[in-house]
């Protein structure tokens, strides 16, 4: 609720998906600048995980989020699991998994977190 406003996330989810080439889902956007709290109350609030043109998921986005702690990282790697099975593993058309892009980061405690959730060396 804003103001008493109930807001559909959902539609403004697919209103992102449908604007520019990349598809970038609200998801996608909040998980690259690392707010791990939106992320958790969106996708508790039936906010879709979608892909975007890349197969990219926002737990491939979110391993450019520098700024989390491990906790974090297994709470919202966990969510992400209970609604999206497999995510953890999915792989982008380039064929890397969030695992890849966190090494690709250096990004040690998204690699930790990941490995200790189930990823796939």
């Amino acid at each position: 609720d804003y103001a008493g406003n109930r807001v559909d996330f959902q539609k403004l989810n697919q209103s992102l998906i449908s604007q520019g080439e990349a598809k970038y889902s609200l998801l996608h956007f909040t998980a690259q600048f690392g707010n791990n709290e939106m992320l958790i109350y969106f996708l508790d609030n039936g906010v879709e995980i979608s892909s975007d043109k890349d197969l990219m998921t926002p737990l491939h986005a979110l391993c450019f989020a520098l700024r989390l702690t491990k906790e974090d990282w297994l709470k919202t790697i966990a969510k992400f699991e209970s609604k999206s099975p497999g995510i953890i593993n999915q792989k982008d058309i380039y064929n890397l998994t969030p695992l890849h892009y966190a090494a690709h980061k250096e990004n040690k405690i998204a690699l930790k977190a990941l490995v200790e959730s189930g990823a796939r060396k």
